[in-house]
C-alpha cells in the first residue's frame, strides 16, 4: 500500500491514499469441510481491515464463525468455524478500510 511522508503536500498522492483507505473489498467464500479453518486470499486485505460476513445460504445462516486479529495478514485472513460436512456454507465477505 502507498504511504505518505509526514511533509507530503502532493494533492494527487494524498487523494490516492484517501481512496485506498476508503475502498471496500469483497468476495464470496464457501467454508472448507472437514476442518475448522478456511483461508481467504485477497491481495487488498491488510491486518487492519475490518472484515464482516453475510450468509448466502441457509446452512451459512446457522454457522458461527470469526476472524481473530492474529489471523489477518497482508493479502489473506483465516476464518475459524465448526468442523462440518455441510458443503454449502457460503458467505459474502467485505473488508473495509485498512
Amino acid at each position: 500500500m502507498k504511504t505518505l511522508d509526514a511533509r507530503s503536500r502532493s494533492v494527487p498522492d494524498i487523494a490516492e491514499v484517501v481512496h485506498l483507505l476508503s475502498r471496500n473489498r469483497s468476495g464470496e467464500v464457501t467454508l472448507a469441510t472437514g476442518t475448522t479453518t478456511t483461508v481467504v486470499t485477497d491481495p487488498t486485505v491488510t491486518p487492519d481491515s475490518f472484515i464482516q460476513f453475510a450468509p448466502l445460504t441457509a446452512s451459512a445462516q446457522a454457522e458461527p464463525l470469526y476472524v481473530l486479529a492474529a489471523d489477518q495478514h497482508l493479502g489473506s485472513f483465516t476464518i475459524t468455524h465448526s468442523n462440518s460436512a455441510v458443503t454449502d456454507r457460503t458467505f459474502r465477505w467485505i473488508a473495509a478500510g485498512d
